[in-house]
């Protein structure tokens, strides 16, 4: 079988270890990345070669040329891309080629006045977009785009990845010992609702010893004027951006994501599950498919302060029932979204 070539800004550890999945089949791979960014150690294998490679622009000439000169070379009949402008550029050096062009879709947003995404998602050059959810290939097909070159293929994870953190470490933070500790990792910016999770503080009980975990970058301007004054000044903890957020949100009793709309599939989300802690996701994008409802975690509403309240409080109030959705996240991510369904997946479609 001929080979892969895939083009991302950086690839994530699902990524990684999709294509060593499919390097341990003897399928040759080729990686371009970024030049600043270090080549992950998974991805150390006779049958990958890494290349660095700067793409600037949405046509950038030597970019063009150095993806040219390897689909060229015969060895390969597919190109991935992750992002709009290695897409792009894949479109342009694969003119004339027999290469099949996929591209990745992982949020529900298309806008179809938008020229760039005529040139990359709505080009015809395009032969398939692997979807990270029903939801984004819903969202796709109401946007007019042909179903079938269309496939949902659910980004695969092994818990065994992910390690938890210590209640050592958030005494550390000044949590109290007793205390119910929620997390949220997330880029927090407004449509991710992190304003609306620090809000549902006002609608539980006082006599709850409830704590917020906050990582990842602020970029929502009304949170930090919320921070300042009770109750979120007394009861939310932030640390920001941190390479270790796994772990943070492994430390917790309970993790929240509570987007407005947007969403394809969350990592964070699926981390969280992965290390038994049990989700409360709104019902946006994709995360109805990861969670169900009161089986491996809570689905609510988008916008509701009033509704993470309800949620925290259920959990909190049943520890026994907690730890049981814990455990049911765990077994959710290892039965529906594992590597080794992915890269069957993906050995379906480069095969087809």
């Amino acid at each position: 079988m001929k080979g892969n070539v895939w083009l991302f800004k950086k690839p994530d550890l699902p990524e990684c270890h999709l294509i060593r999945g499919l390097a341990s089949q003897s399928i040759p791979q080729l990686v371009f990345m970024r030049p600043e960014i270090d080549p992950p150690a998974s991805l150390n294998m006779p049958s990958i070669r890494v290349e660095r490679l700067s793409v600037r622009s949405l046509w950038d000439p030597s970019a063009i040329k150095a993806i040219r000169a390897a689909l060229s070379s015969e060895r390969y009949s597919t190109i991935y891309a992750t992002d709009t402008k290695p897409l792009a550029n894949a479109i342009w050096a694969a003119r004339y080629l027999p290469i099949k062009v996929i591209a990745y879709r992982g949020t529900c947003s298309l806008k179809r006045l938008d020229p760039v995404n005529w040139m990359t998602y709505l080009n015809p050059r395009v032969d398939q977009i692997v979807c990270v959810s029903d939801a984004v290939l819903n969202y796709l097909v109401q946007r007019g785009l042909p179903r079938e070159k269309l496939v949902r293929i659910y980004k695969g994870h092994d818990p065994y990845w992910y390690k938890k953190g210590t209640r050592t470490q958030l005494l550390d933070l000044g949590i109290p010992k007793d205390a119910f500790v929620v997390g949220c990792s997330a880029s927090m910016r407004p449509l991710k609702g992190v304003y609306e999770m620090l809000l549902s503080l006002k609608y539980l009980p006082t006599d709850h010893p409830v704590r917020m975990l906050l990582v990842g970058q602020i970029r929502d301007v009304r949170i930090p004027r919320l921070l300042k004054h009770e109750p979120c000044r007394s009861k939310v903890h932030v640390l920001g951006h941190r390479n270790d957020a796994v772990a943070w949100m492994g430390a917790c009793n309970a993790f929240v994501m509570p987007s407005l709309y947007g969403e394809g599939l969350p990592k964070a989300v699926i981390e969280a599950m992965s290390l038994e802690v049990p989700p409360i996701v709104t019902a946006v994008g994709g995360m109805s498919e990861l969670v169900q409802d009161r089986e491996c975690g809570i689905v609510i509403p988008p916008a509701s302060p009033e509704a993470i309240a309800e949620a925290i409080r259920l959990l909190y109030q049943d520890p026994t029932w907690t730890h049981q959705l814990g455990q049911q996240a765990k077994q959710q991510i290892e039965s529906r979204f594992h590597l080794a369904s992915m890269v069957k997946a993906f050995l379906a479609i480069l095969n087809g």
